[in-house]
């Protein structure tokens, strides 16, 4: 062959064309639009917003993190994530035990809240059970609103001040005009 270059060097200047990202089809342009659209919408808006979710698990315990990414199958990555169970701790000793209106006696045992903070973690999808906005942000939310459509009423506010005293304003120069007539026509 013509060619001069030894084939064992020939390996190494060998190019390889790198694929090329596919285009979007219409498969992924239907995923993106039941991303927005459909019940995987909420998991879309808050990753992009990157505001924090609850999560119900199904072994009864809550999640409340920041989502950065999903898929299809609900798998997540959360960030900044508390962790929060009950636990039921019985009565210590037979000394703590009550009566009830039977005669029975019944061990006094009561609900231990507890939480743990997780930076990051994955969470399969097959256990959630429930993903909704934290409601503590919505309250967020809300209070925010409240505090915009306030401010904008005091500028709205400050507008009409702004205004009444131009009338004051007004007003004073006519009286003023009023008291020097009147001390002209005691002049006379």
């Amino acid at each position: 062959d013509g060619n001069s270059t030894p084939s064992h060097t020939m390996n190494k200047r060998k190019r390889t064309n790198a694929p090329t990202p596919p285009s979007p089809t219409t498969h992924d342009k239907s995923l993106l639009k039941e991303y927005q659209q459909g019940p995987l919408s909420l998991l879309h808006s808050s990753t992009l917003s990157q505001s924090p979710i609850l999560i119900q698990l199904r072994n009864n315990r809550k999640l409340i993190g920041t989502c950065r990414a999903f898929d299809y199958h609900m798998n997540l990555v959360l960030e900044n994530v508390v962790e929060m169970w009950s636990e039921v701790v019985p009565a210590k000793n037979k000394n703590n035990a009550a009566e009830n209106n039977t005669g029975q006696s019944t061990s006094k045992s009561h609900k231990i809240n507890k939480s743990r903070n997780i930076s990051k973690m994955f969470l399969r999808g097959d256990s959630i059970v429930l993903v909704v906005r934290d409601p503590a942000e919505k309250e967020n939310e809300r209070k925010r609103m409240e505090l915009e459509k306030e401010r904008e009423a005091r500028e709205e506010g400050e507008g009409i001040e702004v205004n009444a005293d131009k009338k004051d304003e007004g007003n004073t120069e006519k009286a003023e005009e009023q008291a020097n007539d009147e001390d002209q026509q005691e002049e006379e």
